[in-house]
């Protein structure tokens, strides 16, 4: 099993962006009857994105990632992504869809030649800020990503328009949400609201990647998951959703991406 912490230049950015990569290319002596399938090429990939006020290495620090790509022979890069919301902004020149979802995927796919290049092998996931960008990221590269791994996410729709103040309340300011995020009407109509996304990709025949979507019973974005939830029953989509008791959490996470894994994979 391999840890990398990596510095590399962003173009996207304009600067050098820290990010974590997990290869699981041994499977050491703790479980040496793994060496042989992580041998096996090309390796399974997913891009894991952090949440609000989150950092590069929390993946790292609050779950067992490490052994999870070692349990599914996955291997797994996690950027750095700011409070971006996985947006891109001309205003601010700062291009984070295009960041990850582009030139971070060519990166890691040039740079580590364990790591698949094929769609099918390719996954994207993350929590709060982070779930609703592998939803965004996710559809509007679907081409690149085969299966989403969305938990607790904070959906943008269903949370700045102008009938709710959720960001506001949730501790943004005004002016942040100004400037991430523009008029709410505007937002509505644009493909930030993940409906809008969605219905385009299927009126124009396109192949959307898989869903998975979960959140916790006592997580204040739960209404966001189950409107989601309930527009992806109505569009006859192919994903799958649970509840599960807990809060906005790492614990409650932790337990999550080890079963959304396994159900990229094919495991569960």
């Amino acid at each position: 099993m391999a840890v990398y912490e990596f510095n590399f230049y962003s173009t996207k950015l304009g600067r050098y962006v820290p990010a974590i990569g997990i290869l699981p290319t041994d499977g050491g002596e703790v479980h040496p009857e793994c060496i042989p399938q992580c041998y096996e090429r090309p390796m399974k990939t997913i891009y894991l994105l952090s949440g609000y006020s989150g950092g590069h290495t929390d993946w790292l620090h609050y779950t067992q990632i490490v052994l999870f790509c070692l349990k599914y022979n996955v291997a797994a890069f996690m950027p750095a992504g700011e409070n971006s919301f996985y947006l891109d902004s001309k205003k601010r020149e700062a291009y984070y869809e295009k960041f990850v979802a582009e030139e971070f995927v060519d990166y890691t796919r040039e740079t580590f030649k364990p790591v698949s290049d094929k769609r099918e092998d390719t996954f994207i996931g993350g929590i709060s800020m982070g779930g609703f960008g592998a939803l965004y990221l996710g559809m509007r590269h679907h081409k690149t990503f085969s299966k989403i791994l969305s938990m607790a996410p904070g959906i943008l729709c269903y949370g700045y328009n102008e009938q709710s103040n959720f960001f506001l309340d949730a501790g943004m300011t005004r002016d942040y949400c100004d400037t991430m995020f523009g008029d709410p009407k505007e937002l509505l109509k644009s493909e930030a609201n993940l409906e809008v996304l969605y219905q385009r990709l299927k009126r124009e025949k396109e192949e959307i990647p898989d869903i998975y979507l979960t959140c916790g019973t006592e997580d204040f974005v739960l209404d966001h998951s189950r409107k989601l939830c309930q527009f992806l029953k109505k569009e006859k989509a192919s994903f799958y959703y649970e509840e599960t008791s807990g809060r906005h959490e790492w614990d409650i996470w932790n337990g999550h991406i080890d079963k959304a894994l396994g159900w990229a994979v094919g495991s569960n």
